[in-house]
């Protein structure tokens, strides 16, 4: 005959599996979230890195891609205006002319040679006129001195300071805490524009001024910069301004670090429906486009698709040289 003790010892006995049979399952949903995070890192990894495509399918489409953002930049017509009323900066136009010198587009001169005249007396365009291969014509000491203060007065968006001094080394001077940052302690170059402006103040800077690079030890510089901007470039698969522009200043180097062609394919599957690219890629349009399901559904902007057009105009001077672009 069974007491109340052994009963309550029996049930408690029958309890004591069941922390075991809830131990199992925790330990199963923890294996099952730790495998499904891997895969998910692999994944994202493989998405943003890893080709979808052999080269025939980029050499296949670049040039209606390259067609249809020139058109695009066309018909905004930002090319042939005065930059107060929202025509493009002297450096946009400097990197469109590289586009244009291995894909012409009749319209798009035109709209240039309109902007650069009516531009000319600007200050901000007499600025950049030390652009390589730019004319270079003689300064008054009112432009010098309109450079010098603009270089020396360290506005809040310091990029301008740094690629005009690039060009006038000789007499201009950044102010201590900007040089420091360039050319001192490059991690305090903070976001991928900071290091994608600084790599290009660089890369003019040794061309205005081989000797002065050279003491500055611009070649380790641009290999921090450079290194940087491409640990990041592996993580970000949003497609935006920054990202096409970390793959055009990298092919407008001289000796650039090696491109991956899903970088190009993500470019060129970034297009948008009117040619042009986005600014900046929301994180739904990226996660349509991981699932494949296009995410073509933001606005285009001149800046990004000038950008995305030197990336691919260049990547395709590489598959030719590479004996990987059609011929026939």
């Amino acid at each position: 005959m069974c007491t109340a003790k052994d009963e309550t010892e029996k049930s408690g006995a029958e309890r004591q599996p069941v922390p075991r049979r809830r131990g199992r399952r925790w330990l199963i949903a923890l294996i099952l979230a730790a495998v499904g995070l891997a895969f998910a890192c692999v994944y994202y990894y493989a998405f943003g890195n890893v080709p979808m495509h052999g080269s025939p399918w980029v050499a296949g489409r670049v040039d209606n891609v390259i067609h249809r953002g020139l058109d695009y930049l066309h018909e905004t017509g930002t090319f042939g205006m005065h930059v107060e009323e929202g025509g493009e900066a002297p450096p946009h136009h400097f990197f469109l002319e590289r586009v244009l010198d291995l894909e012409d587009h009749a319209g798009l001169r035109e709209q240039m040679n309109r902007g650069r005249q009516i531009n000319e007396d600007h200050r901000e365009w007499r600025m950049y006129l030390g652009m390589p291969g730019w004319p270079r014509p003689r300064h008054t000491t009112l432009h010098r001195r309109l450079i010098q203060h603009a270089v020396a007065s360290s506005p809040k968006n310091p990029y301008a300071a740094w690629l005009v001094h690039s060009l006038y080394p000789d007499w201009t001077e950044l102010p201590p805490a900007e040089r420091q940052r360039l050319f001192v302690d490059t991690g305090q170059l903070t976001t991928s524009y900071d290091l994608t402006h600084a790599l290009l103040a660089y890369l003019w800077l040794e061309r205005a001024a081989p000797g002065l690079a050279a003491e500055l030890e611009t070649d380790r510089l641009i290999r921090e910069v450079s290194d940087r901007l491409y640990r990041i470039q592996t993580w970000d698969v949003r497609t935006s301004d920054i990202y096409n522009e970390r793959v055009a200043f990298w092919l407008y180097m001289e000796d650039g670090p090696p491109i991956r062609r899903r970088w190009i394919e993500r470019i060129m599957l970034s297009q948008n429906p009117d040619g042009g690219w986005t600014f900046d890629s929301s994180v739904a349009r990226t996660l349509k486009q991981m699932v494949g399901m296009g995410g073509h559904d933001a606005a285009s902007d001149p800046h990004a698709t000038f950008l995305a057009l030197f990336a691919l105009t260049h990547y395709r001077e590489w598959l030719r040289a590479e004996g990987l672009y059609p011929t026939g």
